[in-house]
């Protein structure tokens, strides 16, 4: 048996098969909150910091390119205001405003992320790079301008939301 295929069986494939179903999801759940978590702290210790934001804004990006938001982005036709009031018409004005060239987002109750919305409570803070990268990319597709976005707050961070600001380049 290869590495690969003893780690998946030792660390939940194999053995998660032997349990109940709920045990089996269970066990399964806290694996993977194991693992990812352990996958970012390799990152941040083997990653510079320049590497490790345009590795985490590449996934986001590429978040953004398979999911409905790619297809929200482009339907706005270019308009930055058609695009904030969609956002705010889901989110709620408080949570999603356009001042002068920067949209403030709070995304609140949860994280968001397909991917570790559900688990881990939380992360290491170069996770949420990723979701720069998504946010940037969406608001650089609606006004085909470079878009910097900063996180200020994150629920993976302890917060009790997540709170970006992106700023639209001239």
């Amino acid at each position: 048996m290869g590495l690969a295929c003893g780690c998946m069986f030792f660390c939940g494939g194999g053995l998660g098969a032997t349990m109940q179903e709920g045990d089996a999801g269970d066990a399964r759940r806290k694996f993977f909150e194991r693992w990812i978590t352990s996958l970012m702290n390799n990152l941040e210790a083997q990653l510079d910091e320049d590497q490790l934001r345009a590795l985490m804004e590449a996934c986001g990006k590429d978040c953004f390119e398979a999911g409905p938001g790619a297809q929200m982005a482009k339907s706005c036709e270019g308009d930055l205001e058609k695009a904030v009031a969609m956002l705010a018409g889901a989110l709620g004005k408080e949570n999603c405003y356009l001042e002068g060239n920067e949209v403030h987002m709070i995304l609140r109750g949860r994280c968001y992320c397909p991917v570790v919305g559900d688990g881990p409570e939380t992360l290491p803070r170069s996770y949420c790079i990723c979701s720069e990268g998504y946010v940037s990319e969406f608001f650089s597709t609606v006004t085909q301008k470079p878009v910097e976005v900063v996180t200020l707050k994150a629920v993976k961070w302890g917060d009790p939301h997540c709170e970006f600001i992106a700023k639209i380049q001239a």
